[in-house]
């Protein structure tokens, strides 16, 4: 084992943030040439180092071990892969060296076969399935059934047409050893149907269905396709009990489940997984585990059978599995298999980030249930959706059993991206090898909202997103849909619809597809809470300080949005730059990364034609308001390229009758602030792309009564004409404090004492062109969008290539001067 601390280094101070990826390889002209591929790593053979802006080096340490063959001494070369963006001049150290071979080799995993198992692919066209081992069946002519082949292989088939509801076996008593510890059975349906056959669909949930516990005819538990013909849906038929689905039916966690069948894939493969009373479903085919439609219970959504009338008694919960079926002479069954459980998962980690800045790697933790005795745990990773091969198998770390209470936990090592699916093995002392499942995890960045309300809601339910992206991650929302037993640390997202999706959502989402790297962004903070509750100790321990704790690694950055509670109150907030520089550095501290990042969302407007209590006025809180932005700006020039602002919250549209908070639509609102912020983080990181602030107005001169507003168009490809469009409810706005403004825009050539009359504010090519009243006769200032009550329903945007969100002429916070 060679261990390696490496560092790049920059030949000056970044002007901006820059990613270098370095790899490892075999030297060339080496004494043992090896090729990349034979190089084995505990990590990951490609280290991605992000020096941010004002950095001169990075540092990260990898181990690495040489593969068995060839054996000895080999030489190795680190080398640059990519810079993003061009620039700078990197040196490498060290870039040379020798590793040694220790002879550790990976795990080689072999699967154990199924001890009940038949893809009937060896019996002859027309031969009785009964004859063969572990088949039986019940009810009408129980002989007549045959094995025929289809467009998709063998299947029984049931070999007379008229025939009446009949029963087909297969295996032992499902509970074999009367604990109700668990088994799995893992079916392969043949919907291919009867393509000679007149009788109707080729698929029917009234004639086919899979059974558990089956005891007899009309006592049984019904598993059967639901009404699409793809999702396994519960109905309980014991003791002669009518047919009747009920509620905890499976649902798919796709955003667009399988094509429903007869027209899709006439195969369709289950796993049915029993344990202590529950059961789930997985669907093969794509390798995701079905959900509840009712509701969560975490981690992996379960069928309380051990509820179900019937069944309440663990004598009754034995029987073997079944498939039922009528009439029709269609195919059934391509295969079976059926084995006891061994192992099973019952919560696991969904989302980690990098377990030091540079490092590549995360942690994802897993708890399970096992019986026997365990002597080794693997695991490997399947890319997901195309379910390949990520990274194969490797020993777990940290394994602690306990072989009274039959659990364990193990971390999984696993690179940055994503979205991945773990697959686990447990090889237990006689040799024999169980494995199972995760749901969808990921390793990538890790980003906090943090502040009063404002931040609380970028956690709001979006409904109507047109998509989703696999990369991004997201915390569920679970009020919403009466889904119960939901952890904090539970995640999801990364290309399903498990919970409804928050806000946030769109933030990762920009950020994870400019990047190409998973994201997920959690929202905390204290509603209607002034700064000082935010970080003094009792508040600061209870919003961010749980929140970095929910993901296991780093925090890539923090956007600030809060400052409400501090305009609104009775006293100025003269101390907010010192309290929020304060928390800054308490958040540094806190998240791991000694250059965290910070955005800035700048607080909205109150667009009410009243305050909003008894203790403020509009003038007065126009004037605190401007003390908070104005430490916003002190803290951005004191951190340069650490504090940054994100965006403005200009024409987002309000909620209805609330002043404060905003829609949470797709198109605006809490999802398009998200947006905004994502593009500026994007950039950030060394994407080429426009940030989310918008036009920059950067210079103002003055001709006469004519001022014209030069821009730093900021990635934008050109500004629109003036757009009339109401932000608030009601189409109201408050009172402002000064008369004269126009479009949110105020001149003044008295410091803001008064304010000029302006004419017209119109576009000229990328500037605009602002036509005073009269001509003031010396330089004025300018500011745009100034205090609590400003004016946002006219705006104009500057507009972006690729269909990107068009996003308004950013605020002149502090004032520009013309000539």
């Amino acid at each position: 084992m060679t261990t390696v601390t490496y560092t790049v280094t920059e030949n000056a101070a970044t002007g901006v943030a820059r990613t270098i990826k370095i790899g490892v390889r075999a030297r060339s002209g080496s004494s043992i040439p090896s090729p990349r591929t034979d190089w084995k790593d505990d990590t990951y053979p490609v280290m991605t180092f992000v020096l941010p802006i004002g950095a001169t080096s990075a540092t990260d340490t990898i181990s690495t071990k040489g593969n068995l063959s060839p054996d000895g001494p080999r030489e190795w070369e680190f080398y640059e892969i990519s810079r993003s963006p061009a620039g700078g001049t990197l040196s490498m150290n060290p870039q040379f060296g020798t590793i040694t071979d220790d002879d550790t080799a990976d795990p080689v995993i072999t699967y154990t076969a199924w001890p009940y198992s038949d893809d009937l692919e060896d019996a002859a066209d027309g031969s009785d399935p009964l004859v063969r081992s572990n088949w039986s069946a019940t009810g009408n002519s129980a002989d007549r059934y045959r094995v025929g082949t289809y467009s998709n292989g063998k299947a029984v088939f049931n070999g007379n047409i008229y025939r009446p509801m009949n029963y087909l076996t297969f295996g032992p008593d499902l509970n074999i050893d009367g604990l109700d510890w668990g088994f799995e059975v893992e079916i392969d349906e043949n919907r291919a149907g009867n393509a000679g056959a007149t009788n109707g669909n080729a698929w029917e949930t009234s004639r086919q269905s899979a059974l558990l516990f089956y005891r007899g005819e009309g006592d049984y538990l019904e598993v059967g396709a639901g009404d699409t013909g793809i999702l396994p849906a519960i109905a309980n038929v014991l003791n002669g009990g009518t047919s009747t689905r009920i509620g905890n039916t499976f649902r798919h966690q796709l955003q667009t489940a399988p094509t429903a069948l007869p027209g899709g894939s006439p195969s369709v493969k289950t796993l049915f997984q029993y344990y202590n009373g529950g059961l789930r479903a997985r669907l093969m085919g794509t390798g995701d585990w079905a959900l509840r439609a009712d509701k969560a219970t975490y981690p992996f959504d379960v069928a309380e059978v051990s509820k179900i009338t019937g069944l309440t008694d663990l004598a009754a919960r034995h029987g073997r599995f079944g498939y039922r079926n009528s009439t029709w002479t269609y195919p059934l069954l391509n295969g079976i298999r059926i084995r006891p459980l061994r192992m099973i998962i019952t919560s696991h980690a969904r989302y980690c980030s990098r377990t030091t800045f540079t490092s590549g790697i995360g942690r994802i933790w897993i708890k399970g249930a096992y019986r026997g005795n365990a002597v080794s745990w693997a695991y490997r990773l399947r890319n997901k959706p195309a379910n390949t091969i990520a990274q194969d198998w490797k020993a777990c770390s940290d394994v602690v059993t306990d072989a009274g209470a039959g659990t364990f936990s193990l971390n999984c090592i696993i690179p940055q991206g994503g979205p991945y699916e773990i697959e686990l093995a447990m090889t237990d002392s006689d040799g024999k090898v169980h494995t199972t499942w995760t749901k969808r995890v990921a390793c990538g960045r890790f980003f906090i909202t943090n502040g009063q309300s404002n931040s609380l809601m970028r956690g709001n339910a979006v409904s109507d997103l047109p998509a989703f992206s696999p990369l991004a991650a997201c915390t569920p929302i679970t009020t919403l849909e009466n889904k119960e037993g939901v952890p904090a640390f539970e995640m999801h997202g990364m290309g399903t619809a498990e919970y409804a999706f928050p806000s946030n959502i769109e933030m990762s989402r920009t950020i994870a597809e400019a990047t190409g790297l998973p994201c997920l962004t959690i929202s905390t903070g204290i509603g209607g809470s002034g700064i000082s509750g935010i970080f003094g100790d009792t508040g600061y321990a209870g919003t961010f300080v749980p929140t970095r704790a929910r993901i296991d690694g780093v925090v890539d950055g923090v956007l600030w949005d809060q400052g409400e509670g501090d305009r609104d109150g009775v006293y100025s907030p003269d101390t907010y730059y010192d309290q929020l520089k304060a928390g800054y550095l308490k958040m540094v501290d806190t998240s791991g990364n000694p250059n965290l990042p910070m955005w800035i969302s700048p607080i909205g407007n109150f667009p009410s034609n009243n305050p909003p209590n008894g203790l403020t006025t509009f003038p007065q809180m126009d004037r605190y308001e401007r003390v908070v932005k104005l430490a916003y700006e002190k803290l951005i020039a004191e951190y340069p390229g650490k504090i940054m602002y994100a965006d403005s919250k200009l024409g987002q549209v309000h909620g209805d009758g609330d002043w404060y908070h905003y829609k949470a639509l797709a198109a605006t609102g809490y999802p398009s602030m998200g947006r905004r912020a994502g593009y500026s983080i994007a950039k950030y990181l060394g994407i080429s792309t426009p940030d989310g602030r918008g036009p920059l107005p950067n210079a103002l001169s003055r001709s006469g009564a004519v001022l014209t507003l030069s821009m730093d168009m900021n990635g934008a490809t050109g500004l629109t004409d003036l757009v009339t469009n109401s932000t608030i409810s009601g189409d109201t706005r408050g009172t402002p404090a000064l008369a004269g403004a126009l479009y949110g825009y105020e001149v003044s050539a008295d410091d803001f004492t008064s304010l000029l009359a302006i004419s017209s504010i119109v576009r000229s090519g990328n500037t605009l062109v602002i036509t005073l009243a009269a001509d003031p006769g010396k330089p004025v200032k300018l500011r745009s969008f100034h205090g609590a009550s400003y004016e946002d329903r006219y705006l104009f945007w500057g507009t972006y290539a690729n269909g990107r969100d068009n996003i308004p002429v950013a605020p002149i916070i502090n004032y520009l001067t013309s000539n």
